[in-house]
């Protein structure tokens, strides 16, 4: 169980992201010590997980909020925004993202006879991988398949700590994947086509060459999709069938978790200065 927080751990992490900086600082407050913070102002709901009046969904979206929000403001995005992203650059951001998909995606296939991964396991409709391999030979195109195949399995430390995270979760405590479905398919279902506009003005790019990673095509209305995924979220808490198998702080913890390896993804991605 991800119930506690292993505090050399996670200070170490930041450190070797931001060497430091304000941001690793932030981030080790964000999810260490949410009551001693005086960076960010942390709700109730960070701070406490008893039952709440309010959806389990809801709950997780404003705890996890003020790292929603630095994720959106790092370098990557600002420059995906701004329609200034490179060539090479998408190609480095999707190659970091494979490896992650990938092994989410195997390990909700090993869990999905859980009684909460079942509910929660939609390969036809969210799968990435293939997707963004896909993506990835289309950028790549000319490339020998030895350069293609190195490209698709080397990983710096950010991603590959993401990784294993995810796969220790799948091994030990499969609720707490769903933290990061969460995190993933959902950002791509929202801003995730907000970035797929922008990325095709900037590299002139389309579905079917480049873009398919955002494309859904086997759910007709995203919004609907995104609702009802809440609406099982909301179900962990008041489902007896599957209330035994959530830890409810150790969920939220793991939601932040979530926001902290996105965001120092979106910095390894970034070329040195």
């Amino acid at each position: 169980m991800a119930s506690s927080t292993d505090y050399t751990t996670v200070y170490a992490a930041a450190l070797a992201v931001g060497t430091a900086t304000l941001l690793g600082l932030t981030i080790f407050k964000v999810l260490v010590e949410p009551a001693k913070t005086s960076t960010i102002v942390v709700s109730k709901h960070q701070d406490s997980t008893d039952i709440s009046p309010e959806p389990f969904s809801a709950v997780i979206k404003e705890s996890t909020k003020v790292l929603h929000r630095q994720a959106e403001s790092g370098e990557l995005i600002k420059l995906i925004f701004s329609a200034r992203i490179t060539w090479n650059l998408y190609l480095q951001y999707l190659l970091a993202l494979y490896p992650v998909y990938l092994e989410m995606e195997k390990a909700m296939a090993s869990c999905r006879g859980h009684p909460v991964i079942k509910r929660f396991y939609f390969p036809n409709e969210l799968n990435r991988a293939a997707l963004l391999e896909k993506d990835i030979r289309f950028l790549m195109q000319g490339s020998e398949e030895s350069v293609i195949q190195e490209a698709l399995t080397t990983h710096g430390p950010a991603v590959t700590a993401y990784c294993d995270r995810i796969r220790r979760l799948g091994e030990t405590d499969p609720t707490l994947l769903i933290a990061h479905t969460y995190a993933r398919y959902l950002g791509d279902l929202s801003g995730g086509q907000m970035i797929k506009k922008r990325i095709s003005k900037a590299l002139e790019l389309e579905t079917g060459a480049g873009l398919d990673f955002y494309e859904f095509p086997n759910i007709a209305a995203h919004n609907d999709f995104k609702n009802m995924y809440r609406g099982l979220l909301d179900k962990l808490e008041t489902d007896a069938a599957l209330n035994c198998f959530l830890d409810k702080q150790a969920f939220i913890q793991e939601a932040r978790k979530s926001f902290v390896f996105n965001i120092e993804l979106f910095e390894e991605v970034m070329p040195s200065p």
